[in-house]
Order: C-alpha cells, then sequence, then structure tokens
C-alpha cells in the first residue's frame, strides 16, 4: 500500500541533491524565510527543493495537490488537522509498546499489567481504525482532481469498507471496555516445550446460560503434550501466567495493526508540511499582487518564462512595480550568454533564472504570467564575487578554476550550470580564452548553461548554436545582442 502526497509511486526516481550553499548564493535562505515565517514547514520546503526531480510526472503530481490546496484552502487546514492526529496516535503506541516490553522482560507480570496493555493497545488500534475513517469521510466531502488526493481518499475508504476492518473494530472495543469482573474463558494449548502454543479467550456472557453452566469457572485445561501424558493446569500462578500471556499476546497483535497503519499514514504530516509552506508562499506573493502560475513541463524543449519577478527583491520591496519583470527563453541545448556592465542586473537576472528552475521542479508555483518547464536532472552554480584586494585576484582565480573542474567532474547530460561572473578577476581576453573550451565542453556533454559575463570577446569565440546571446541595458532590461 503506497500512499504518498509527494511522490505518485513506491520506488520514485532518484533525486539529486544540490550544494547546500546553493540556497545562499540564490538568497532562496533569505526570500522564503520572508515569505514562510514557520521554521520548520519552510525546513520541509528547502528539503524538497534541494532534492532535484525531474520526473515530470512527480512534477505535475505535486502541482495538481498543490492547486487543489490553492482552490480549497479549508480542505488543506482540515487535512493537516487529521493527519496530525495520526501522529500523536503513533506517540501513545510507542509508549504502549515500551510498556508491552517491560512487562514482557518482568518475571512478575501480573494479570492486571498486562489487561491494562490490551485495553490501552485496543484503545491505540481503535482509534487509529476510526481515524482512517474519519479521514476517507473529510476526503469525500470534497471533488477532488488531484491524483494524489484522489488516492488517498481511495485507500482510506477502501480500508474502512472493509470487512475486516468492522470485524477488528468490534474486537477493539470488547478489549478496551472488559474489566476484572467479566467473566472470560481462557482455553490454551501446551507445546511440547511446555510454553502456550495456541490460546482462545471466550466471552461466556455472549455464549447461550446452558453452554455456561457446562463450562464453569475458572477452567481446569487439560492437553496433551504427547501422545498419552495429559498436562493440568491447577496451580493459580501458572494459570495467572498463561492469562497474563494471552493478555500481552492480543495486545501485540493490537500494536502491530496500529504499528503498520501509522507507518504509512504519519508520513504525510511531514509531507503536508510541504504543502502548507507552498500555500504561505504563495499566500504572500498574491498579497503583493505578484502573478503566479504552475509551469508546463515540457521535456526537449526550452524553460520560458514572461514576465518573471526576482523572488529576494520581491521580498526586499512592498511594491512590486520597483521590480523589472524580465520575459526569457532557455535553450533547450547548449547555452545562453548574457553580456552587460556592472551593475546592469546581471546577477539578478541569473538568480531569478536558477530560482525558476528550482522551485518549478520542486512542483511550486512561479512569480512570472506564464511559464514552459525543461526539467534538468541537476543543478550546480558557480558565483563570483568581488574581492575586496586587488592583489587576491589571482587566489581567486585559481579557486574558480577548482570550482569549474569539480563540475566537470561531477556533472553528467541533462545537467544545469548556472554561472555568475566567472574569471572576472582576469583580463578580458585571457578569461574569455580560459572559459570558451570549458562552455564549449559543457555543450558536447549535453549540460545547458547560463553565463552572464562582461567578457565581451566570447560571443566572437561562440557559435549560435553553442550559445545564445542577450545584452542587459542600462534600464535592467534583456534583448538579443
Amino acid at each position: 500500500m503506497h500512499i504518498s502526497l509527494l511522490h505518485p509511486v513506491e520506488k520514485p526516481s532518484p533525486a539529486t541533491p544540490v550544494k547546500p550553499d546553493l540556497l545562499y548564493h540564490l538568497s532562496l535562505d533569505r526570500s522564503l524565510a520572508r515569505l514562510c515565517p514557520d521554521e520548520a514547514s519552510r525546513k520541509v520546503l528547502f528539503a524538497v527543493i534541494t532534492q532535484i526531480t525531474a520526473d515530470p510526472a512527480e512534477i505535475n503530481y505535486r502541482q495538481q495537490i498543490l492547486a487543489e490546496f490553492l482552490r480549497t484552502p479549508a480542505l488543506a487546514e482540515a487535512l493537516s488537522a487529521c493527519i496530525a492526529h495520526f501522529s500523536a496516535l503513533q506517540t501513545a503506541q510507542k509508549d504502549a509498546e515500551r510498556e508491552a516490553r517491560g512487562i514482557g522482560a518482568s518475571r512478575t507480570a501480573t494479570v492486571t499489567s498486562a489487561k491494562n496493555l490490551l485495553q490501552t493497545q485496543a484503545i491505540c488500534c481503535q482509534r487509529t481504525l476510526l481515524s482512517v475513517t474519519n479521514l476517507a469521510d473529510l476526503l469525500d466531502q470534497y471533488p477532488l482532481a488531484a491524483e494524489g488526493l484522489v488516492n488517498l481518499r481511495d485507500i482510506c475508504r477502501a480500508m474502512a469498507e472493509n470487512p475486516a476492518h468492522s470485524r477488528l473494530l468490534h474486537l477493539c472495543r470488547k478489549y478496551s471496555e472488559f474489566s476484572e469482573r467479566d467473566l472470560l474463558a481462557y482455553r490454551f494449548t501446551l507445546a511440547p516445550d511446555g510454553r502456550m502454543a495456541e490460546y482462545s479467550l471466550t466471552d461466556l456472557r455472549h455464549l447461550p446460560a446452558e453452554t455456561q453452566k457446562k463450562k464453569g469457572f475458572p477452567l481446569r485445561t487439560k492437553t496433551p503434550t504427547r501422545p498419552g501424558v495429559p498436562v493440568e493446569i491447577q496451580d493459580r500462578e501458572d494459570y495467572d501466567s498463561l492469562i497474563a500471556s494471552a493478555f500481552a499476546a492480543l495486545a501485540a497483535h493490537f500494536s502491530s495493526v496500529t504499528r503498520e497503519l501509522l507507518q504509512t499514514l504519519v508520513p504525510l504530516t511531514h509531507e503536508l508540511r510541504f504543502y502548507t509552506a507552498a500555500l504561505t508562499y504563495a499566500a504572500a506573493l498574491r498579497e503583493k499582487g505578484v502573478p503566479l502560475c504552475f509551469p508546463e513541463i515540457t521535456p526537449q524543449t526550452p524553460t520560458t518564462a514572461e514576465g518573471l519577478y526576482d523572488l529576494l527583491l520581491l521580498t526586499e520591496f512592498s511594491n512590486r512595480d520597483r521590480v523589472i519583470p524580465h520575459t526569457v527563453s532557455l535553450p533547450a541545448e547548449g547555452g545562453l550568454l548574457v553580456l552587460g556592465e556592472n551593475g546592469s542586473g546581471k546577477t539578478v537576472f541569473l538568480r531569478s533564472l536558477a530560482t525558476l528552475q528550482l522551485l518549478a521542479q520542486a512542483g511550486l508555483p512561479l512569480p512570472c504570467t506564464r511559464a514552459n518547464l525543461n526539467p534538468c536532472t541537476a543543478l550546480a552554480l558557480q558565483f563570483s564575487h568581488r574581492e575586496e584586494r586587488e592583489d587576491n585576484a589571482a587566489g581567486r582565480f585559481e579557486q574558480e578554476v577548482r570550482e569549474l573542474a569539480d563540475m566537470v567532474e561531477g556533472l553528467e547530460e541533462g545537467a544545469m550550470v548556472f554561472l555568475n561572473e566567472t574569471f572576472q578577476s582576469t583580463a578580458y581576453t585571457e578569461g574569455a580564452e580560459g572559459l570558451c573550451p570549458i562552455l564549449r565542453h559543457f555543450g558536447a556533454c549535453g549540460i545547458r548553461w547560463i553565463l552572464v559575463s562582461h567578457l565581451t570577446g566570447l560571443p566572437a569565440m561562440l557559435s549560435s548554436k553553442e550559445a545564445a546571446v542577450y545584452r542587459m541595458g542600462a534600464d535592467y532590461r534583456i534583448s538579443p545582442a
């Protein structure tokens, strides 16, 4: 039984983690902290964003669920509260299991302690079964369209309507309510080594009166351990020990059912935090009047965005009109080179594109009017920073060379590389001559790249098939060079 709100299949395609400093260089940590103040939800959001999935089915799966929650906020709130109840039940069930281990290790376990344990586990199991029914009833109240939510509803409804569910619920009620005064008959069979092999408990109140008289109480049981050699249990201490064992075994049965159900449902608590954070993120942007859209997943075609806003600037300015949106088309293969003077907004543009790719592949809506997404299999970033001291230029150049060497070693076909002012510490001609072979290597390996640079000699070294060239103007707007 597979239930997940993040992955449509039980064994999803392996995700590719991005480097920890990527969120810092893109300022995503700052942007999302302002848009989503709840730290616990934001941590889950970061965890999903930084595990890149290139599976279109998985991205669409998340988009559908989030779109459903955006249309019906009451559903998201009610579902979160319902799933949180399973977490509370799991805590109670684990406490009962610890108590069971203690009773099992004790040689002085009493019928009363075993009975209390049985009652606790029966109550936990009963509440879990009822919660499954409540979850199905909740989801039945909404006209669901998202595959993940429909799947969750159908599985819970199938469990709730299974005849075994009703029988087990009846047993839970029975053993969560019985007391010391109840007339119970215990039947058990001993194995040749003297241990209990089988047992049964019969509530004599539900037997015909004539049968009750024949049974009598307490029982005197004879069970052959081997042919012709009966074993008689007449000692009260042995009798109580067997009863306690029967109670403990029944408690273990209820516990196993509860544990299996909770292990399946409790992880939804973690997954729903992702959607809670995503809803908060979307609400904060909508409050600023920022358009939001889910990108259409279009493998093998360029990633495009119309009216794309930079997320960090949106959080820094109260008025969205102070942020200039861009319309851009990334190449389906090869590279994109953006030239411009210092301070023209090249770095902001690069940050917007990398943020678009990360958020879109996590299944989140984008701050733009329309978008198409060509998923990448991995994402790498090389962010150069201007050095305060001129005599440190050589050290910076060597560091950039090492960073690019690591990229070349670690990336494969389908990856994307974002390069910010690489080799800016060198002379223009030398920087272009050093960088051009690396960019060609990325293209030959099927790795898409986006470079913002001041190295004006690069366009002459790269063919139109190897790179599309744009220029960032003084008005912070981008146009073909």
